[in-house]
């Protein structure tokens, strides 16, 4: 059993968590954004017709969400500190609430 004098601080391990996690994320989002920029460029009728809760044409909804996501991506890969790490986790927070705010009211519509 190893001494809690001996033991690294919570920080420290937390510290060396943070980074791989937000590169993990960022390429999630990079790997998304290709999948909607992709989608975008097909000939589904669906992309011609506009978002119910949003009134936007779909095609043009998968572009901008798939450019944000990029954005957000590049945040994520080039924070370096603290505080940039923490500005990119937050744009990640606030991507991810939209996402269940946009979810809970298209369910509504339905």
């Amino acid at each position: 059993m190893t001494p809690a004098s001996q033991m690294a601080p919570l920080s420290s391990v937390t510290n060396r968590l943070v980074r791989p996690f937000l590169l993990s994320v960022a390429g999630s989002l990079v790997l998304t954004a290709l999948a909607k920029s992709y989608s975008a460029t097909g000939t589904a009728r669906i992309l011609s017709l506009e978002d119910p809760l949003l009134h936007v044409n779909n095609r043009l909804l998968l572009v901008g969400l798939g450019l944000l996501e990029l954005a957000i991506a590049a945040c994520l890969f080039f924070a370096r500190g603290e505080r940039a790490q923490f500005r990119g986790t937050m744009a990640v927070l606030w991507l991810a609430g939209n996402f269940v705010a946009y979810r809970a009211g298209s369910t509504s519509w339905v």
